[in-house]
């Protein structure tokens, strides 16, 4: 079962949808949308105009278990399916028509390589970069759809490539670290500034400036995990510049793995399926 949550005002306006433990383990976006959720209930908060939809755990039964996925990964097979055959295909069946009948979507997730939080501006419109501005995060990582199109081995049907094919403003934002303890904090603090972006709030409720200047992360490269013994040369953080000339790891079919130009960590995984995505890099293009 999944629980929905929806507070209308009685002025018409956006319904801006809010998304979380789209992977079981990542838990700052049910903490974050919990406390939004009692902020409304008290009245410390309210709409202005509009509607908010809430999906605190989008999938519950990895949830309970504290772990990414039961069958397979729900961020990959975002999509319609005529006869769903597994648990994470059914999710996606119940979660997208809420994507439809939202205007915005807003996915919270977390890392769990240590690394600052950052806006994966998937499709950069405008209207999201705009949104990602105002988030206040100044970090985005764009080119994720572009990537595993060029790179055809893994599909990725996501949140925000079902989000921007129905039309709808849509962003996925990384607060953090899984076990940070500010994480819970950026995902809350995203969820106030995008409310008071499109006027369902008003701003003296949000904690932070929009981002004056923000760098934007362009994903070059996917690494799939082929071997058990493919391994990383060190324990890389999310976001971490590696210079030209390091060993990132090596093969176990054709030896080290080294970079002939600098290039950016982007969510190494360090015990990742075999076949599935092991890291990705990038380079800073603003």
């Amino acid at each position: 079962m999944i629980n929905i949550h929806e507070y209308r005002s009685l002025r018409d306006g956006p319904a801006v949808l809010f998304l979380g433990a789209i992977h079981g383990n990542e838990t700052c976006g049910p903490v974050a949308i919990n406390a939004v959720m009692k902020k409304l209930e008290r009245g410390a908060l309210a709409l202005e105009k509009g509607s908010v939809i809430f999906v605190p755990v989008c999938n519950p039964g990895a949830y309970a278990k504290n772990k990414r996925y039961v069958d397979e990964d729900l961020n990959r097979v975002f999509a319609k399916s005529r006869v769903p055959k597994t648990y994470e295909r059914t999710l996606a069946n119940m979660l997208c028509p809420l994507v439809e009948h939202a205007d915005v979507m807003i996915d919270l997730h977390s890392t769990g390589a240590k690394g600052r939080p950052t806006v994966f501006l998937d499709f950069p419109t405008k209207k999201n970069r705009l949104l990602a501005k105002e988030i206040g995060i100044d970090l985005a990582i764009a080119g994720w759809p572009e990537l595993y199109t060029k790179d055809n081995r893994l599909v990725s049907n996501d949140t925000t490539v079902y989000a921007n094919s129905e039309g709808k403003d849509c962003l996925l934002v990384e607060c953090g670290q899984h076990a940070d303890r500010s994480a819970p904090k950026i995902a809350e603090r995203t969820i106030l500034r995008v409310l008071a972006h499109y006027g369902l709030i008003r701003t003296r409720h949000t904690p932070t400036r929009a981002s004056k200047k923000m760098r934007v992360i362009t994903m070059t490269e996917l690494f799939i995990k082929e071997h058990t013994d493919d391994l990383f040369s060190r324990k890389w953080k999310h976001l971490e510049v590696v210079k030209k000339g390091r060993i990132i790891g090596t093969r176990k079919s054709g030896g080290p793995i080294v970079l002939s130009e600098d290039r950016v960590m982007i969510l190494p995984k360090y015990d990742p399926p075999v076949g599935k995505e092991w890291f990705y890099l990038g380079k800073y293009t603003e």
